[in-house]
Order: structure tokens, then C-alpha cells, then sequence
């Protein structure tokens, strides 16, 4: 239980092809660079500039719908705080229309429990039947003695599996005695009180069966109004909880990739069924309910296994109306009691893993303690299936992960590139886009980073002054290939002064990046030597990115 509209990523091979791209990134780096000229003397106009120009790379590239949406989204959100959209505009369904998909041999196993709230629980049942997974699944649905007589509505509905507790057994002792029933190798826990969206199952199986480390992956949680209910969840030292991104919109970077997390709300939680078995499933120390996914968790990463946090799953959850927000009457008491119980249960581990209440989110939202962040930077989001720079950016990328360190990407236009962000994303890498300037980031992000990877000379130059700025990490410089010899062999070639102008130009700006840089890397042993020898103080290296 818990503690307190993003379509679906396209696959990479269905991103849109673009054959005039290099003609729309030339026009709209050379206005982004005309914007940024006029910035310290025009600041309105170069706002003004940099904006028509987004505008019209956005309707080039097919984004202008969403970053409308966004502009939609966030002028909501600065208008007065709207509450939660109260369960009374759960729409009535008629159970006699609900026919619900029901393996003979599921991949999954639903668990909804309810007591009372049938409305709402129909609602929920709808919601599957609206956006039936592709995986073969059951539903079991659990009426905990709920003494109305709407109760007999469920026996109504087709293709659930109704299982009628004699007596009131509480919400954890339902869901337990539910998974010793469940057929599916998977288990889904989902609150009564939501309504999965569309492509729901999917991202979550997809992760669960990739990564061999995860115990449980929790879905994006939101609100009936569309503001972010839940991205995961942060455990500080003192065993409060918080549901990071609470109130926010959905759509930020923040909450739209793959991440490792202290916890995700059972309200949307899927785990493995043998897992769930063998840790006992919930613990009866937290019955009947509040806390127990905090503690599952928990266990679950004391046997070396992650709860990651999946945003490509959306689940709507009408949060509070089955039990009410209230902590201090009812079954929301509970959520106090348990908290202490937690606590005493998990103490030395909440004093050594977790951070104090408040502090450093941007390490706690993603549980960094002991893990290098590193900030990895080009001129647009790699797209591996067109040029080799990508594939070798994607290549440092892969790597970074594989050491353990977690990678932000920052792509210098700043545009979202639809199916190879998302590709980005579903491997753990948050990637910005659509934010204003890099100063401002870095001025706030800055100081937790440890190493920035910046590619190619346009990108060093205008993100190494902010980050020796607002920052402490060690810089490499990604050069790809010497620009400067490139430019001069064309200008060989071509007879051309102004590329020969051109060419020096460019020298000089590459040993001042060398220059300012902690590590410039080339793909060569030639380049290098090239390089160290016009710049005999810099640290210059080869990492050869191909063999053959």
C-alpha cells in the first residue's frame, strides 16, 4: 500500500527517418548560436529567437504536439494546487458487461483486493478489460468479508477468479493468502482503487525478465487529473517515506527513465511469484496494512535484488478513497504504527544505506550513495543505426553502466528525438530535454556530479566554463577525430582559403579545450600523438572504440 499521459516508447527500429536531418541540424544549430550571441546584449530578443527556432525544429521533427502537451501540463500546474479528483467520478460499470482475459496457464497473476468500494473495483477491472495485455493472464480478486450487499456485483463479472475471506482478514493477510492461489509466475499487486493504461504489463515483464537482478518493478503512479502521484519512492534515515514527484507533471526527464529506487507502492507492483513465496510474502508485523511494500523491498534488496522503477507503465490511482488520507482515524492509523515498527526492524540499515530526511534527492531518488554519477554529453541524443559517432557514444554509455556508475545525458539542442530517447531512458540513462539552459542545471546539479564526458568542440565549449563553474568533477573531452586536420584536408583537397581559415580556427579552439580539460580522448594512436605533440601539457589518450 502506499506510504504517502506519457505515451509508450517507441522501439528504436520505428523511429521516424529523417533524410534532410543533417540540413535541420545545421539551421538549427546556426540559430541556436545566433541566440546565444545575442544574449548579453538582446536578452529578450535572443529569448525570442531561441523559441521560433525550437518551434520550428519541433514541427520539422514532428514534437510540436508534445511540447505542447508539456506547455499544456505545466500551465496547469502553476495555476492554485487542484486536489485529486475525488472517486465519485469513477464512472459506474455495469458488471454484467465485464469479461475479463483468463488463462488456463498465466504469465501473471492479478491480485486486487477489496473491501467495500465496489464502484471503484469495477472501475479497475474495467480498466484491464479496456487494455488487455498481450501476455496470457488471470484475476484474482479478493472480497474481504465486505458485509454490503453490492458485494454480489462481482460475482457478476466474467473471467475473475472471486475469492470470498469468511472473516476480515486486512489487506497484507488478503494479498498473501491470494498468492498461494496464483498460477502465474508473476505476481501484479494492484490496489482496487486504480485504472491501469494503455500498455501497462509490458514495460514491466520486459525488465523483470532482462535484468536478472530485479525483485520487484513498480509502475508511474498518477493522479485522475494527470499530475505525478508516485515515481518511485525515496526511505530516509528516519524511516519516513516520500512518493518522489508527488504533485509534479509527469512528463520531466526527472521521472521518465529506468531507475534503481528504495521502493515502488504495491498499489502497481510486479514481482516474481516464487520470489514473493520464498521471502513469506508480507510481513505480518505490518498486518493489516501500510509499510509492508516499504519493508518487501527491503528484504528483497537484502537477498542482492533491486526494485526498479519502470515509467513506461502508467497506472491511474484514486489515491486515498478506499481508506481515506487521514493517518490519524481508521486503517490509515496503521501507516504511524508501522512506521516504527519499520524502523525498529530496519534501523542499522535505514543509519548506513539511506540519507537524512530531505537531503540530497538527487542521489537518494535513484539510491546513488557509493556510486560515481557521470554526466555524458553530445549534440543530439545518439542514434546508433545512422552514424558511427553514435554507436561509439552509446558504446561509452553501455560501459558507464556496466562499471556501475549512473549516466545522465545532456544532448545540446535539447530536443527530444522520438525512439532513441527512449531508447536512453529504458536503459537507466535520464536524458534531458526541453530545459532552458545548462547554466541553470549545472548550477544546481553541478556539485553531486564526479566525471563529465563532453563530446566534439561546439558542446566542450560552452558546457566546460559552467561545469569548472558549479562543479568539482574531473572532465574528459571526447574528441571523435582532430576537426582541425579533417577541415584541412578538405581544404587541401577543395583549394579553398576560407576552409583553410577554417582549419586553424579550429586548432586553436581544440588545444584550448585540451587545454582546460582534465583527460582529452581520440580513437587513435595517431591522433593522439598528433595532439600531445601541439599540446605538450595536456593529458592526451587513444581508446580505440573498434577491433578488428
Amino acid at each position: 500500500m502506499n506510504q504517502s499521459a506519457n505515451p509508450a516508447a517507441p522501439r528504436l527500429d520505428q523511429a521516424p527517418r529523417l533524410d534532410q536531418a543533417p540540413r535541420l541540424d545545421q539551421a538549427l544549430w546556426l540559430g541556436l548560436a545566433r541566440a546565444r550571441a545575442l544574449q548579453p546584449r538582446h536578452p529578450v530578443l535572443a529569448q525570442l529567437l531561441r523559441r521560433t527556432v525550437l518551434v520550428l525544429w519541433w514541427t520539422a521533427t514532428f514534437q510540436l504536439h508534445t511540447h505542447f502537451r508539456y506547455w499544456l501540463r505545466a500551465r496547469r500546474l502553476r495555476a492554485a494546487g487542484l486536489p485529486p479528483a475525488p472517486p465519485t467520478l469513477v464512472p459506474q460499470v455495469d458488471p454484467a458487461t465485464l469479461s475479463l482475459p483468463a488463462s488456463e496457464a498465466p504469465l501473471v497473476t492479478l491480485l486486487i483486493p477489496t473491501y467495500g468500494q465496489v464502484p471503484l473495483t469495477l472501475g479497475c477491472l474495467a480498466a484491464i478489460q479496456r487494455h488487455a495485455p498481450a501476455a496470457p493472464i488471470e484475476v484474482i480478486v479478493t472480497d474481504d468479508a465486505w458485509p454490503g450487499g453490492d458485494a454480489a456485483d462481482l460475482a457478476k463479472v466474467r473471467g475473475i477468479r472471486l475469492i470470498r475471506n469468511a472473516t476480515n482478514q486486512g489487506y497484507l493477510r488478503s494479498v498473501n493468502q491470494a498468492a498461494g492461489q496464483a498460477k502465474g509466475d508473476y505476481l501484479f499487486l494492484l490496489n482496487n482503487d486504480t485504472q491501469v493504461q494503455e500498455n501497462w504489463l509490458a514495460p514491466m515483464l520486459d525488465l523483470a525478465r532482462s535484468r536478472p537482478d530485479t525483485g520487484a518493478v513498480g509502475a508511474k503512479l498518477l493522479y485522475p487529473d494527470g499530475r505525478l502521484q508516485e515515481a518511485g519512492g525515496i526511505v530516509w534515515r528516519d524511516g519516513s517515506a516520500w512518493n518522489f514527484g508527488r504533485n509534479d507533471d509527469p512528463a520531466k526527464p526527472a521521472y521518465d527513465y529506468v531507475r534503481e529506487v528504495d521502493y515502488c507502492s504495491a498499489a502497481a507492483l510486479l514481482i516474481a511469484r516464487a520470489t514473493f513465496l520464498r521471502l513469506g510474502g508480507f510481513d505480518e508485523r505490518y498486518a493489516p496494512a501500510y509499510y509492508e511494500d516499504t519493508d518487501l523491498c527491503m528484504r528483497l534488496r537484502e537477498t542482492g535484488l533491486k526494485t526498479f522503477y519502470q515509467p513506461a507503465a502508467r497506472v491511474v490511482h484514486f489515491e486515498g478513497a478506499s481508506h481515506g488520507q487521514d493517518t490519524a482515524i481508521g486503517l490509515k492509523s496503521h501507516q504511524v504504527v508501522n512506521r516504527h515498527r519499520f524502523v525498529e526492524r530496519w534501523s542499522a540499515t535505514l543509519q548506513a544505506t539511506h540519507y537524512p530526511p530531505g537531503e540530497t534527492v538527487f542521489r537518494a531518488r535513484e539510491r546513488a550513495m557509493g556510486r560515481k554519477i557521470v554526466l555524458v554529453a553530445d549534440h543530439y541524443v545518439p542514434t546508433p543505426d545512422r552514424d558511427g559517432g553514435s554507436r561509439a557514444i552509446m558504446a561509452v554509455i553501455d560501459i558507464l553502466l556496466r562499471a556501475g556508475a549512473i549516466v545522465k545525458f545532456w544532448p545540446h539542442n535539447q530536443a527530444h528525438s522520438p525512439g532513441y530517447t527512449e531508447a536512453l531512458q529504458s536503459m537507466g540513462v535520464e536524458t534531458f530535454h526541453g530545459l532552458e539552459t545548462f547554466e541553470a542545471w549545472a548550477r544546481h546539479n553541478g556539485p553531486h556530479l564526479d566525471l563529465a564526458l563532453i563530446s566534439r568542440p561546439e558542446v566542450a565549449e560552452d558546457l566546460l566554463p559552467p561545469l569548472r563553474r558549479h562543479s568539482k568533477a574531473r572532465i574528459a573531452y571526447y574528441g571523435h577525430d582532430l576537426h582541425f586536420r579533417r577541415l584541412a584536408s578538405q581544404a587541401d583537397l577543395t583549394r579553398d582559403p576560407r576552409l583553410h581559415a577554417a582549419a586553424e580556427a579550429m586548432q586553436q579552439r581544440e588545444q584550448d579545450i585540451w587545454q582546460q580539460a582534465d583527460l582529452s580522448l581520440y580513437l587513435s594512436e595517431e591522433e593522439t600523438t598528433i595532439a600531445s605533440t601541439l599540446q605538450p601539457g595536456a593529458r592526451i589518450a587513444a581508446v580505440p572504440p573498434l577491433c578488428f
